[in-house]
């Protein structure tokens, strides 16, 4: 199985680590400051930000245990765990779903109200936003999901790019020149109040949805023309410190803004000025974009799961059947697991496994296969339709976020990393009880720290915040 030819050279992997941050996430980030105040925030971000180069960097270490150029999740989970694989598809099932929702959301949020009279009508009802969502969901959206091509991809990093740095100027403008709707600025919470508050693990969990770029990281090293260890944590380092930088001045500028009166998603605070109105524009048109993109992702995920589940229940039958014979059954399983169950895509002359593009968001990514039409179809139409009935329902933006952020970032960003770091990280020591040199044993315990920590974001989402969300 050969992978398409490395031709990304360093600032083309940061360029591809930078075009993974979440626009819709950091319309919602500037409300950390709001929360927990302008010191306090300050250090989260540069604390979360700590922890995804940490994670990135871990990846570097691991890929020494993978063939040249084969390193993925899949991979590394077939060799420490394949377990573990079925966990990083689900993971990127959920979060292609919700961040499809929350792509609707931020388009129903800034698409503009009409209304005729004060009394409902079907007139109003035509021309509200939830009917203008549906036409744009269903006569653009759905048919871009639709298409098997690749042309989304090669305008996304330009459109994200584009889209932030013209949202940040907007946001440092306003932060000079304050609009009339400033708030207190007395706001400065006391740390204990901070710690027993939720908005903090709220803020915890939205950093880690902006800073999740590490799906893509296995993508971009395996493109790269330098091997060089070196380089590639040049990649890992410059592109953690321009997030960082980004963040922060999104954040600053909208605390500085708009204060305590600062709205969930900060557009809801500018004044309806041709900027403004420019800005909105490019986030629906953004948001179109990168609609079909996650679909794309989501449909891979959720053949690989379905592949799983149909290839464990075949090899169970298996098994029962030639009892007599139950290690070559095993090894007859194995190879199915790693050659039947994994979709190929068509690059160039040659096949890539599809958690490869599912990572990174290729520009490559082309025709998955062996999905039949009939099994594509009904994804796509699944996908779109759950997604906007999603819309209707009274979930928030920042809802969505925290989901997204605790959950599946959280296990993507942080726990698969730590635990492949763990098993794999100075395992040729250990195989020997040999010594353990000082930076392989602080990347291992690191590991093991980072999955664990991970672990708890987890479970105190799904205990302590989840339940009263709900109720």
């Amino acid at each position: 199985m050969l992978f398409c030819k490395p031709e990304l050279s360093l600032s083309g992997g940061i360029l591809r680590l930078l075009s993974t941050i979440s626009a819709a996430g950091l319309l919602v980030a500037p409300g950390i400051f709001r929360d927990i105040g302008l010191l306090y925030g300050v250090l989260l971000v540069y604390f979360i930000a700590a922890i995804s180069l940490l994670a990135l960097l871990l990846q570097v270490q691991v890929i020494r245990y993978v063939p040249l150029r084969y390193s993925s999740y899949f991979t590394l989970a077939q060799i420490t765990s394949p377990s573990l694989a079925i966990l990083f598809d689900i993971s990127i099932a959920l979060k292609g779903f919700l961040s499809c929702v929350i792509e609707l959301i931020v388009i129903r949020d800034f698409l503009p109200e009409f209304s005729v009279g004060t009394k409902p009508s079907i007139v109003n009802f035509l021309i509200g936003k939830r009917c203008l969502l549906g036409i744009l969901t269903f006569l653009i959206i759905g048919p871009l999901c639709w298409s098997k091509g690749n042309d989304l991809f090669k305008y996304l990093t330009r459109s994200i790019v584009g889209t932030v740095a013209f949202f940040t100027a907007v946001l440092v403008y306003y932060s000079i020149v304050p609009p009339n709707q400033q708030g207190d600025d007395t706001f400065t919470p006391e740390i204990d109040h901070i710690l027993k508050h939720p908005s903090i693990f709220n803020a915890v969990a939205i950093l880690f949805f902006i800073f999740g770029c590490q799906h893509s990281m296995f993508g971009v090293i395996n493109e790269q023309k330098d091997k060089l260890f070196r380089g590639i944590r040049r990649i890992a380092f410059i592109s953690v410190s321009i997030q960082l930088g980004v963040v922060l001045l999104i954040c600053t500028s909208g605390y500085m803004a708009f204060k305590s009166n600062m709205k969930d998603n900060i557009i809801n605070n500018f004044p309806n000025t041709v900027a403004v109105i420019i800005l909105k524009i490019m986030f629906i048109l953004l948001m179109i974009i990168t609609f079909p993109c996650q679909c794309y992702a989501q449909r891979a995920a959720f053949h690989r799961i379905y592949n799983w589940a149909t290839t464990t229940a075949e090899s169970e039958d298996i098994a029962q059947n030639e009892y007599g014979h139950s290690r070559n059954s095993d090894a007859s399983t194995s190879n199915i697991v790693i050659s039947e169950t994994t979709p190929l895509l068509m690059c160039e002359g040659h096949t890539i496994p599809i958690e490869e593009l599912v990572e990174e968001g290729s520009v490559r990514q082309f025709d998955i296969r062996p999905v039949s039409e009939t099994t594509y179809t009904i994804m796509t139409i699944g996908i779109v339709l759950c997604a906007y009935a999603f819309t209707l329902l009274s979930v928030s933006l920042v809802e969505l976020v925290v989901v997204i952020g605790s959950t599946s970032s959280t296990l993507i960003s942080l726990i698969l990393p730590g635990l492949f770091a763990y098993r794999l990280v100075g395992s040729e020591y250990i195989s020997y009880e040999g010594h353990i040199p000082f930076l392989t044993k602080f990347y291992r315990d690191a590991g093991l720290i980072l999955a664990i920590f991970g672990i708890l974001i987890i479970t105190t989402f799904l205990i302590f915040i989840l339940p009263l969300d709900i109720i």
